[in-house]
């Protein structure tokens, strides 16, 4: 076919494309010629053993022939050992020359484990780059925690050595987790207080550790929708007081409390709600 009457849209009248450039075909993992250090130096010596040990082997084969044509069958003894020898020398050379091929190729290794190492962490840092900053983590989720306690709890009056004093009955507390079930509280240190009722001033206070606390409730960790429940008593002082407690407890690292609250006193009745404030907060 005549390529020069040939229209612009056969195949004839294509040019042929181009020669890609080699580099870029190569895969990045790919070890290229010029990354790979020559260690010229090692490679002559490695040359110059085996050129050694050849003209070694070369020697005992004249030595041989000369001695065997000069004093025949006489010169089998010196001639053996002085072959045996050589031998030794050529292996040896030889041996060493191989060695330092080996370290050659290790040197090789370790340079192309180093580039590749190198390309592979720069190719994340441009992804990580491209790909903007990684989002932040959900922080955790808040607990809150409510403590249900009664009004009051029925006291009696009981002898303490000299002194008559009112002791407060068992009271039944419950402890709920407000929050997603994925939510959780770790219980701190409890702080006990018994208020006047007459005056609003603190009577006597107590701290529990957060070990001692945590056999009250029988777990040291509450969930959200979970319950917990404990039954507390023996508080006694010379008159009608609030006992109450103070429940630290910290949920997605912060610190908070919860306060249960009851009235210890004879009479059944509740006192009135301005009666209750004060130091009962």
């Amino acid at each position: 076919m005549d390529t020069e009457n040939a229209a612009p849209g056969d195949a004839g009248a294509r040019e042929p494309p181009l020669e890609a450039d080699p580099r870029s075909r190569t895969d990045a993992a790919a070890i290229r010629a010029d990354d790979i250090e020559p260690y010229v130096t090692l490679q002559y010596l490695a040359r110059m053993l085996k050129l050694l040990a050849v003209l070694v082997v070369v020697g005992i084969i004249v030595e041989a022939v000369v001695g065997f044509s000069t004093e025949g069958m006489g010169a089998l003894v010196s001639v053996t050992g002085q072959g045996v020898w050589s031998l030794m020398i050529a292996g040896a050379l030889w041996g060493t020359a191989g060695l330092t091929g080996l370290a050659i190729d290790i040197g090789h290794d370790i340079r192309a484990d180093r580039i590749l190492l190198g390309r592979l962490a720069a190719r994340v840092v441009v992804k990580r780059s491209a790909a903007g900053p990684a989002p932040e983590p959900a922080p955790d989720p808040e607990l809150v925690i409510e403590i249900r306690a009664p009004e009051s709890a029925y006291a009696v009056r009981t002898q303490m050595g000299e002194e008559d004093v009112l002791e407060c009955g068992r009271a039944h507390l419950e402890a709920i987790g407000i929050g997603p079930s994925n939510a959780y509280a770790t219980w701190g240190d409890m702080r006990l207080r018994l208020v006047s009722l007459a005056t609003g001033q603190t009577l006597s206070t107590k701290m529990f550790s957060a070990t001692e606390f945590e056999s009250f409730w029988g777990a040291g960790v509450i969930h959200g929708g979970q319950k917990q429940s404990m039954s507390w008593g023996g508080a006694y002082a010379p008159e009608a007081f609030y006992t109450v407690l103070e429940f630290e407890y910290e949920t997605a690292g912060k610190r908070k409390v919860a306060i249960a609250r009851w009235l210890c006193q004879l009479a059944a009745r509740l006192p009135s709600a301005a009666a209750a404030q004060g130091d009962v907060g």
